[in-house]
């Protein structure tokens, strides 16, 4: 029961709350998103997410800690893992409306790899030029992309019902 939670979001969840006396619709968070209501760009209802905060600071969490940890192997074999970490959290974050924070997440990970790296040794590895080289030369991680979910109507003709619509989503 602590888990569980009924709020008004949807379409007319703004008229609502500001009908209550509200400031700001209610968002919630669920398998790592946070999910809001916004407007499209004709200005028609649109459900939007971006990456939970929560998870957000995880997972550079869990990257420094594992920069940490393997900051001794080979650059090569690091940074091909790194690569594939970050391609792999472009695929799972990379909807629509949250490249801000894809885009976040990917200035953190060079940031602590920047870091980590020039705690390889007593001298510095890499200073902002070198880094900046280094980065042009091998990349890391795709460009972020963004992808929409699928939306599939259908319509349903029951005999001697109304017709009714059917809405069907898939991330």
């Amino acid at each position: 029961m602590e888990k569980t939670r009924i709020i008004n979001f949807g379409r007319f969840a703004k008229r609502d709350a500001m009908r209550r006396g509200e400031t700001k619709t209610p968002v919630f968070d669920f398998l790592g998103f946070t999910h809001y209501c916004g407007t499209s760009r004709k200005g028609r209802f649109k459900l939007k997410w971006r990456t939970s905060k929560k998870r957000f600071r995880a997972k550079l969490r869990a990257i420094k800690e594992w920069l940490q940890e393997n900051r001794t192997r080979p650059l090569a074999e690091l940074w091909d893992t790194l690569n594939r970490k970050l391609v792999g959290h472009y695929q799972y974050y990379g909807v629509s409306d949250n490249w801000i924070w894809l885009t976040r997440f990917r200035r953190g990970v060079i940031w602590l790899a920047y870091h980590w790296l020039n705690r390889r040794s007593q001298r510095p590895s890499f200073n902002l030029p070198e880094l900046h080289a280094y980065l042009d030369r091998f990349g890391l991680g795709d460009a972020p992309t963004t992808r929409e979910p699928e939306f599939s109507l259908r319509l349903k003709r029951g005999s001697g019902e109304p017709d009714a619509l059917t809405a069907h989503v898939r991330f």
